[in-house]
C-alpha cells in the first residue's frame, strides 16, 4: 500500500479549509482548488457531471461507522442498556442518511474487525439483523433506566458525523430514551468527548463516529475494541474477557488459530458492546482531472502526484 519510492513531483501542497460544502464544490469546479478530500454525498452527483473532475473511491476498505456509548455513567455502564442500542439499530438508515442513496457506497456490517478482512466475522450478530424495539425497551427497563436525560454529542460541521448522530437520536427516542443533544462544531465536540466528567458537568453519554477500516483489521490497531477501562479510548469500555482474548490474538503466531480467536473476540464484543456497529462506507475523493498519479490508499498521500496543464 505504501511500499516503493516516495517521489515528490510538485513544489508545494497547500491545505485550504472551506467550511461550506457548496463553496468547496464550486472552488473545485472552477479550478481554484485541485482536490476535495471528502465531498458530501449529496453533492457527489454534481461533481460527477463535471468532465473536468474525477470522482473515485481510493480507500477500498472504507470506513466503519459506529456509535460509541460512554461506559462510565448510567445508563450505558450497564451492558443491558448498551445491548438495547444494538437491538434498536437499522444500519441502512444510518448508511443512507450519512453516505447517500447509492448503495455501492456502503454496506451493512456488524464485524468489529471489518467485513471482508482476514479477521472479520459477524459471529454473534445474527440476532441484530433487524431492529427489535420491544426487546430494546425491555433491556433498558432491566438496566434500571428511568427516563433520565442522555446526552448525545453532535458535530454541526461534519456532515457524516452529524447525520449519523441524527439517526441515532431518532432511534434512541423510539425506544424511550430521553435524548439531550449537545451540538457544536468539531473542535468543541472533539474536546468534550475526551472528558470523563459526568454528563451534567461537561461530559457525555454517546457519540457517533467513523474509523478507517484498515485500523480495525487486527487486535493491535483496533482501538475501538480495546477494553482497558480508564486507559481505553473515549467511552472507556472495561472488559477483562475481551482483553484476555485480544492478548491471546496478539501472542498467537498461527493465522488459522488467530482467526479462531478473532471469532471469539467478535462474539464477546457483541455481548459486551464497546461499540455499536452501524455499517461500512466507501467515500470517494474528488479532484481535477489534470491531477494525476494518485495512489489508491486509505488516506490521501501526495507523493507521485503531479499536476498537468
Amino acid at each position: 500500500m505504501f511500499a516503493g519510492g516516495r517521489v515528490v513531483k510538485v513544489d508545494r501542497v497547500e491545505w485550504k479549509i472551506i467550511a461550506d460544502a457548496n463553496t468547496a464544490v464550486a472552488a473545485l469546479g472552477s479550478g481554484e482548488v485541485d482536490i476535495y478530500e471528502t465531498p458530501p454525498n449529496d453533492l457527489v452527483p454534481v461533481l460527477k457531471r463535471n468532465s473536468s473532475i474525477t470522482v473515485k473511491v481510493h480507500n477500498k476498505a472504507g470506513n466503519m461507522a459506529y456509535l460509541r456509548p460512554n461506559q462510565l455513567f448510567s445508563p450505558f455502564n450497564d451492558a443491558r442498556a448498551r445491548m438495547a442500542l444494538m437491538h434498536m439499530v437499522q444500519q441502512e438508515d444510518y448508511l443512507r442518511s450519512a453516505f447517500g442513496s447509492d448503495e455501492s457506497n456502503w454496506k451493512p456490517c456488524w464485524a468489529v474487525m471489518v467485513c471482508g478482512s482476514a479477521m472479520g466475522s459477524e459471529a454473534g450478530a445474527e440476532r441484530f439483523g433487524k431492529p427489535d424495539l420491544a426487546k430494546a425497551r425491555q433491556l433498558l427497563k432491566e438496566s434500571g433506566y428511568n427516563g433520565e436525560p442522555v446526552l448525545v454529542l453532535q458535530p454541526t460541521d461534519q456532515q457524516v458525523l452529524r447525520d449519523l448522530a441524527e439517526v441515532a437520536i431518532a432511534q434512541m427516542k423510539s425506544i424511550g430514551i430521553n435524548v439531550q443533544v449537545q451540538a457544536g462544531d468539531w473542535a468543541q465536540i472533539s474536546q468534550r468527548r475526551a472528558r470523563k466528567e459526568e454528563p451534567a458537568k461537561g461530559g457525555w453519554q454517546l457519540f457517533a463516529t467513523t474509523t478507517l477500516s484498515v485500523l480495525m483489521f487486527d487486535g493491535v490497531s483496533n482501538f475501538p475494541i480495546v477494553s482497558t477501562c480508564d486507559k481505553a479510548w473515549f467511552g472507556w469500555p472495561c472488559d477483562r474477557e475481551l482483553e484476555a482474548l485480544r492478548d491471546q490474538w496478539i501472542r498467537e503466531p498461527d493465522d488459522a488459530r488467530r482467526k479462531a480467536i478473532a471469532v471469539k473476540m467478535q462474539e464477546r464484543a457483541m455481548a459486551s458492546v464497546p461499540l455499536v456497529p452501524v455499517g461500512q462506507a466507501f467515500s470517494p475523493i474528488a479532484y481535477r482531472s489534470n491531477v494525476r498519479g494518485f495512489l489508491e490508499a486509505p488516506v490521501p498521500v501526495f507523493w507521485n502526484v503531479e499536476k498537468g496543464g
